[in-house]
């Protein structure tokens, strides 16, 4: 079904691609690829047939592969292995999605081609396998092909005269899948253009994704890793056969490591699962294969078993919940098949208001052209829109200089969409227009804002776009890990950085960690937040960066808000691995962008009232009221203002009553705003019980030289809908300062 947030975006993408004949390597640069869509379907199109028809293919396959293998054990020794092995992929199963299912199938082909004598049908299936997934995923394929690789190695240390011969099956896959891609895409340009970028995300995501592990858990899969290594060097010692077939494994294995460990918050289970499935395959061949058994001595023998059986009880521990949970999970796979595919066929959208447009914007887009950014794509499912799609699809993605640059040019030239609907924000902490600074450039001089709605802001395409004139550079060599300075003019600034040797090896074999920055306001505020640092070679004007969604509505239009960056300093666990100093390149702004009519504070702006309070009677029973958004961004805590002043939304009800309230003001100290009330029927809807015109939404904002500098007591007055009561609750302080 189609459902909302980061990664059921890009799934709904990839399918919708094919509706839309968006082609890889040409209009998209992601992870996944052409065939992508097989491995994350949603009912739309023809998808579901073909992704239908792939997996029965596959069934077929497998039932061919385990035939042959059954053939193959005998004994009782050959009953106990497959059962063994069974449970193991019972208890994975719940996880395995589709690209792990065709690595299992894989491993089984590779290791029929090791043992048998005529490995040719195998192999060729090998081949093949392995360039489909490649055209699925790019990564996922390249772990088959370094599989291939490591197999013709292996034979050709054990067959010097003939060993030769295998490596035809490795330069088959990369004959087949050039040859595959250009039917599809019949563009050289677009090959390597996608091959270049797919390496260049897996290269970026191990500093641009990194998250800091739990401990037992990397030291889980440290165990595993080195107890595979230890047991991958006694049987290289005892039985060199064995251990090249053990060997075959090792590049896969490293793969999938860095993959879970790299964003290890939910995807650690990748490298436990990858791990468990090739174990099986290995406890299968080297238990069974007469030719392949590991030989040494007993204590050889005991280390062995000792390891391989601490290698399956740690996985299965850590993927412990699914163990558990694992009688409900085959439960609900049941019923879900019996009972619940026609629904998803008839209804293919997850049933949700999240993503429901507010009418204004609609009216606004029309059947015009709309990029959504940064992440929620799901967007395009459940509003009649005419969706276009950033390269790179989500701005997370574009980790890397260049990848930032091929979205930044598509906002530039005369395809660009005639509108970008943006919402603020970012994963892992990022500063969302730091995230991609040559992006947010292209957008700056391009766009300008016509609704801001949240938490939603509107831009369309400039008939004549900004350009922004710069003056020479002048660059700087500074340390590190001192604050910067940033001019008193506005500037565009670059910075470029650079890894050390050990950052390097440490990037290679495991992660880069977060790096952060922290940005110091002029009026002695500060913000931090993780920054890739790659991408701020491609420049940004740092000074007037916005920091929320009604900041950036008035700097893309050319609104001075009035807080302004002063300095910045790197830090985080992750910028020891750079290197001492940095250059800095500055340029000032010899063009400023022209003022836009509309101005987001304009619109609400709203004035001083008379005492609410007086005359009527205070409640003091809790009453269900939110705070949604402060100045374009939630609320987290106490908020300092500038000259920019405050704008506040959310909702609040008069519970008593079950209705919306008579009026709702905002106070500062003993002074009384009363906010626009607006249609928020959305909030009778997800309670339930309410009556009468859903009028709980407030909105409003109250200009800052409306209000002398100080520290304020603030909070929300509601007055019920009879006029004679009312209840009051603390929002938060903030104060107010001198521009």
């Amino acid at each position: 079904m189609i459902s909302t947030n980061l990664d059921c975006s890009w799934v709904f993408l990839i399918n919708t691609a094919l509706e839309q004949g968006l082609k890889f390597g040409t209009d998209l640069m992601f992870t996944y690829g052409p065939l992508g869509f097989l491995t994350a379907t949603v009912n739309i199109g023809k998808n579901i047939p073909i992704a239908i028809a792939f997996c029965v293919v596959l069934k077929l396959c497998e039932a061919w592969l385990l035939l042959h293998l059954f053939t193959r054990l005998h004994g009782r020794k050959g009953l106990i292995s497959i059962f063994a092995c069974a449970v193991i992929l019972l208890v994975c199963s719940p996880w395995l999605g589709m690209e792990y299912y065709i690595h299992f199938l894989f491993f089984l082909a590779i290791s029929l081609a090791w043992t048998e004598k005529s490995p040719r049908s195998y192999l060729f299936f090998s081949m093949v396998l392995s360039v489909i997934a490649m055209l699925i995923k790019f990564n996922a394929g390249v772990m088959c092909i370094v599989t291939l690789v490591l197999f013709a190695l292996g034979k050709l240390i054990l067959e010097k005269r003939t060993g030769l011969g295998y490596i035809k099956y490795f330069l088959g896959s990369v004959v087949l899948y050039v040859i595959l891609f250009l039917l599809y895409n019949p563009s050289f340009a677009a090959l390597l253009s996608y091959m270049q970028t797919s390496l260049e995300i897996a290269s970026g995501y191990n500093s641009a994704m990194s998250v800091i592990p739990q401990l037992d858990t990397l030291a889980a899969a440290v165990f595993c890793g080195g107890a595979f290594c230890v047991v991958l060097l006694l049987a290289l010692l005892t039985d060199l056969n064995s251990g090249l077939y053990m060997a075959l494994f090792s590049g896969a294995l490293f793969q999938a490591f860095k993959h879970g460990f790299v964003r290890a918050d939910g995807h650690t289970y990748i490298f436990f699962m990858e791990f468990l499935i090739v174990l099986t395959v290995i406890v299968l061949f080297l238990a069974n294969a007469e030719h392949a058994n590991i030989r040494g001595g007993s204590i050889q023998r005991a280390l062995c078993v000792t390891l391989t059986v601490g290698m399956f009880l740690i996985p299965l521990y850590v993927l412990n919940p699914s163990v558990q949970g694992l009688a409900q999970t085959y439960r609900s796979k049941l019923n879900y098949v019996l009972h619940d595919i026609q629904n998803v066929i008839e209804h293919p959208k997850a049933d949700t208001e999240e993503d429901v447009l507010p009418i204004a914007i609609l009216e606004i887009i029309k059947d015009k052209t709309v990029v959504i950014m940064p992440s929620e794509l799901s967007i395009g499912a459940y509003n009649d829109i005419n969706m276009a799609v950033m390269p790179s699809l989500q701005s997370y993605n574009a980790y890397t200089a260049d990848l930032d640059n091929r979205n930044a040019l598509f906002f530039s030239g005369q395809s660009a969409p005639q509108y970008i609907l943006f919402s603020f924000g970012a994963i892992d902490e990022r500063l969302p227009l730091l995230e991609t600074p040559a992006t947010w450039m292209s957008v700056f001089e391009n766009y300008q804002a016509v609704l801001l709605e949240e938490p939603y802001l509107l831009l369309e395409k400039m008939d004549v776009p900004y350009q922004m004139e710069l003056s020479e550079e002048k660059t700087q060599i500074v340390s590190s890990i001192d604050q910067v300075a940033l001019p008193e003019n506005q500037s565009f600034i670059r910075l470029n950085t650079s890894l050390t040797f050990w950052g390097k090896l440490n990037k290679f074999f495991y992660q880069i960690p977060p790096v952060t920055i922290t940005l110091t306001y002029s009026d002695g505020t500060q913000r931090t937040g993780r920054v890739l640092p790659d991408v701020l070679k491609n420049g940004v004007i740092l000074s007037d960066l916005p920091d929320s969604l009604t900041s950036m509505c008035m700097r893309i239009n050319g609104i001075d808000d009035g807080k302004k960056i002063v300095s910045f300093q790197f830090g985080g666990d992750g910028w020891k691995y750079y290197r001492d100093q940095m250059e800095v390149t500055f340029q000032t702004i010899q063009s400023p962008k022209e003022a836009c009519e509309f101005n987001p504070l304009r619109v609400q702006e709203v004035t001083l009232s008379p005492d609410p309070t007086i005359g009527r009677q205070k409640l003091d029973i809790p009453q269900p009221y939110a705070v949604d958004w402060v100045n374009g961004a939630p609320l987290t805590g106490q908020i300092r203002i500038t000259n920019s002043g405050l704008r506040i939304t959310g909702w609040a009800l008069d519970d008593t009553l079950k209705c919306s309230p008579d009026a709702v003001y905002l106070k500062f100290g003993d002074q009384y705003y009363r906010m626009k009330q607006t249609d928020r029927r959305d909030v009778y809807e997800y309670l339930g019980g309410y009556s009468g015109e859903p009028l709980c939404g407030y909105d409003g904002w109250i200009p800052a030289d409306n209000v002398l500098p100080g520290e304020y007591s603030v909070s929300l007055v509601i007055v019920c809908s009879n006029e004679t009561a009312y209840y009051e609750t603390p929002v938060f302080l903030t104060t107010y300062m001198d521009s």
